[in-house]
């Protein structure tokens, strides 16, 4: 498994080649009445699946039949971007953010006025939610102290520049 989980990158043919090779230690497990890991049916699974019906095949699985992190390890070995789907997480882990902060009163959301003092601090968290979401649901290992370090720093710094920054709006002349 080690050995599999090492691979940089794979072709297409390479990818044929090895999801048969997987096929006939499956076929070898079956016949001494052995289990078949999920990992090991995963990257059969995600090697015979053309390269272009990849994200498909994730999208429809949604974890049931296919182990996540060995899926995903094995569509950055075959060069199958995943980035629209973590886009998609950070746009989602933000307005939760936003709604879930303003249904505890953290913050005001009213957005017809001094929207950066949502946006800036709300912008800053969505790091935060995608790190905890890829170990919590892609089971990728929990980011350094260093990291954590950074992220609070940077979620601190705007929140005290939208705290000293803020003006509140007088209406002049009325």
């Amino acid at each position: 498994m080690e050995q599999l989980r090492g691979i940089q990158y794979i072709t297409d043919r390479g990818a044929q080649q090895l999801s048969v090779d997987i096929e006939y230690l499956s076929n070898v497990l079956s016949a001494l009445s052995m289990p078949i890991p999920t990992i090991l049916a995963t990257f059969h699974s995600c090697l015979s699946t053309p390269r272009e019906q990849l994200k498909d095949l994730l999208k429809t699985d949604s974890g049931t039949q296919l182990d996540i992190p060995t899926a995903s390890l094995v569509c950055k070995m075959r060069r199958v971007n995943l980035e629209k789907a973590l886009i998609a997480l950070q746009y989602f882990t933000s307005a939760a953010g936003v709604l879930l902060c303003g249904r505890l009163k953290v913050i005001e959301h009213d957005l017809s006025r001094n929207s950066y003092n949502v946006a800036i601090p709300t912008s800053c968290t969505v790091p935060i939610f995608v790190a905890v979401g890829e170990t919590l649901y892609l089971h990728q290992p929990w980011t350094t102290t260093r990291t954590w370090i950074s992220l609070a720093t940077i979620f601190g710094g705007s929140v005290l520049y939208v705290i000293t920054d803020y003006q509140p709006v007088h209406a002049h002349g009325l």
